[in-house]
């Protein structure tokens, strides 16, 4: 696991450096570095309900989410937004990115295609290429800072009715 803080998107939810959870990812460059980070609430809790343009993606035959990403805990309902593609990730931060949009789907919760559930414990993925985390090697010339420059964002989730997990949203940055 590489050594760095958890990327700015973050900054609103307590992130703490976690293990790879398991879950099959279907947006991974092998030979990138991923890291891993479990969500949880300023109250404490480590439930969220997630909301975001949620659509079917056609060859998983599963929703996901896309577009602005927020999430509200099942505790207090403190609402947070964790991923703005149009705001976060490689190209974004190098300037590099052309507007997304419109977003496709619908602006609803997600919910578990096992049971419906729609609160779920989360961990954010993010996969950064070698030239980002090799200091010797790095990018030259950004100001952002190295955790900022990842190449894929993927929200991880564990459903709080049923357990089941899921992949929420896989989206390139780069």
């Amino acid at each position: 696991m590489a050594n760095l803080e958890p990327p700015r998107c973050l900054r609103s939810v307590v992130a703490r450096a976690v293990a790879d959870p398991g879950l099959e990812l279907d947006a991974v460059v092998d030979e990138w570095t991923s890291v891993f980070y479990a969500l949880a609430c300023s109250c404490g809790s480590s439930r969220f309900a997630v909301r975001s343009f949620i659509y079917r993606e056609e060859f998983l035959e599963q929703d996901r989410a896309y577009g602005p990403m927020a999430i509200a805990c099942a505790e207090c309902d403190r609402k947070s937004e964790i991923f703005d593609p149009e705001r976060h990730g490689f190209d974004v931060e190098i300037d590099h990115f052309p507007k997304p949009g419109p977003y496709r789907g619908t602006l609803r919760e997600f919910a578990c295609a096992s049971c419906s559930g729609k609160t779920f414990a989360l961990v954010a993925r993010f996969q950064y290429p070698d030239e980002v985390l090799n200091p010797l090697r790095g990018p030259a010339g950004f100001n952002a800072a190295r955790e900022d420059l990842f190449s894929y964002f993927s929200l991880l989730g564990t459903c709080g009715a049923c357990e089941a997990g899921v992949t929420i949203a896989s989206i390139e940055c780069s």
